[in-house]
């Protein structure tokens, strides 16, 4: 009985350090996993204005759970998140509720093409938004839009600003 207590242990030791391990690399990439607030969620999606037609986005998607949420308000609603453990449980979570137009994808988003995603979802650090803001004008079509949970472009205007979140349109 101890041994399988013991390996429990040993199980979640594992799995905390390599979480902790993938989080400090995604720091130095862009962003470390800080779950949003449902308050800030349910405003980035109202400022969004989300159609049925998009195909949306969430970089750094954590646990899934913005996807999670705008999955029935959008054609198909995608994650990458670069940390493996949470890109495993964001799936877990997804196929416990059943979400099926639902994708995530565990990839580094600087080397991921957004030139078919109509609204993306950001959360990153300030010295990494001129870079992100280069990659999303290059990358993203005409129409589409950035919506940026606390942290603003440098060069670029936002289209509407609500409770910390700015709405950038191409």
């Amino acid at each position: 009985m101890y041994w399988i207590v013991g390996m429990a242990l040993l199980l979640f030791l594992f799995f905390l350090a390599a979480f902790s391990i993938w989080n400090v690399y995604a720091i130095i990439r862009g962003a470390p996993f800080v779950p949003s607030a449902k308050k800030r969620v349910e405003t980035m999606i109202s400022v969004a204005d989300l159609q049925k037609t998009d195909t949306l986005l969430d970089l750094g998607s954590g646990d899934g759970r913005i996807v999670r949420r705008v999955a029935s308000l959008v054609k198909e609603a995608r994650g990458i998140e670069i940390n493996p453990s949470l890109a495993l449980w964001s799936k877990v979570l997804n196929a416990l509720q059943h979400k099926k137009n639902v994708n995530i994808r565990c990839a580094d988003f600087w080397h991921y093409d957004l030139h078919d995603i109509d609204v993306l979802f950001v959360y990153c650090i300030d010295h990494k938004m001129n870079k992100l803001e280069a990659k999303v004008k290059k990358e993203m079509k005409p129409g589409a839009r950035v919506v940026s949970n606390g942290f603003k472009f440098s060069e670029w205007k936002p289209a509407k600003e609500e409770g910390g979140v700015c709405v950038y349109q191409l």
